[in-house]
């Protein structure tokens, strides 16, 4: 059975690599970098800003004139400094049911709580946004918009937290969901020769705080610094 998922996976992965290199060569692509600022909003605790990157590629797919769709891949580095409270053991307590029923169960124990002073969260994501893109001529160049709904894999976290293992972790292993889901804007200005300027923002959707030791909620959001080039297609 592992054979057969294998190999259909396997499968799957050339034929989304051949059809990605068929969007390639018609459309033609756009590389681009930049750096971020990256904050969590978070419920319970103070957090700031930390600084990030971000790499992609996009195809740009033309919809009518001045109206495309942008398909892409990113690796987005984000996270945030912040100031908490981390409860670091439980506690058994007898509850009871509704048939009168004692039960026990396992909660985080308040007692054990230490405060934590500027503690930088890094979370690394794998990130693939759906961009509508609308341009117009300004000058010699084009002024541009877009927007849409990004999903966002954590491939690697980690954090200044000074334990035995620094906390080098894959993400269902600390506090953080492995999943995002939410929304990129971006404004810029394209020279005719292809490179390209803008100014975005990531923000996530979801709530990434896995439901755990630490009572909060947290949300992603990022500012985008991006310079990239396009390079066009047959």
């Amino acid at each position: 059975m592992k054979k057969i998922v294998c190999t259909g996976l396997m499968l799957f992965a050339l034929a989304s690599f051949s059809f990605g290199q068929n969007l390639l060569k018609e459309y033609g692509y756009s590389v681009y970098g930049g750096v971020s600022l990256s904050s969590l909003e978070k419920d319970t605790v103070s957090s700031s800003s930390i600084p990030g990157f971000h790499l992609g590629v996009a195809v740009e797919i033309p919809v009518s004139g001045r109206f495309s769709i942008q398909p892409g891949v990113e690796l987005s580095l984000k996270g945030a400094k912040i100031n908490r409270w981390k409860i670091t053991g439980v506690k058994e307590i007898t509850l009871m049911d509704s048939e009168n029923n004692p039960y026990t169960q396992i909660v985080p124990d308040t007692a054990t709580a230490i405060f934590q002073r500027g503690v930088t969260e890094r979370l690394l994501y794998l990130q693939m946004p759906i961009l509508a893109y609308y341009h117009f001529e300004v000058g010699s160049g084009k002024f541009f918009v877009a927007g849409g709904p990004y999903g966002a894999f954590g491939v690697y976290s980690r954090a200044s937290e000074k334990d035995e293992e620094n906390r080098r972790a894959p993400f269902y292993a600390n506090e953080y969901g492995k999943f995002d889901l939410g929304l990129q804007l971006k404004a810029g200005y394209e020279l005719p020769s292809g490179w390209f300027f803008s100014l975005g923002y990531d923000m996530g959707l979801l709530n990434i705080a896995n439901n755990g030791l630490y009572n909060d909620k947290a949300k992603n959001r990022s500012i985008l610094f991006t310079i990239g080039r396009k390079v066009w297609g047959n």
